[in-house]
């Protein structure tokens, strides 16, 4: 009977054990993408028949070693800076992002509408 107890006692330990190292060891995606959603898409990523460039990919994010997404006010300083053709290649950009049903955050999706008429 003594043996059926620290047998028991012995797996559990080890159970126990083995879930704090999985646990230790599971990747971690804090950082790497913003609430809501994956990432923006990275430059030289093709979706549909247009390749995301570095200019639109700098408008939308903030920290590029993250992949985090500009806050809105953020986002509509460098809005009102950009260019007639600029602002037009961003709405290109979230129009096919649109239109390939490209998965990003809510947040990138807020944006795109928010600039989505002239």
């Amino acid at each position: 009977m003594f043996d059926l107890k620290t047998a028991a006692a012995a797996l559990l330990a080890l159970s126990m054990s083995a879930g704090v190292a999985l646990a230790q060891n599971a990747p971690s995606t804090e950082g790497a993408q913003d609430e809501g959603g994956p990432t923006f898409p990275r430059p030289g990523t093709t979706i549909g028949n247009m390749q995301m460039d570095q200019s639109t990919y700098d408008a939308f994010v903030d920290d590029e070693t993250t992949g985090s997404i500009r806050d809105d006010g953020d986002f509509a300083e460098r809005w009102r800076a950009m260019s007639p053709e600029e602002q037009d290649k961003i709405r290109a950009s979230c129009g096919q992002m649109q239109q390939e049903k490209a998965l990003f955050s809510d947040k990138v999706q807020g944006i795109c509408k928010s600039i989505s008429t002239p």
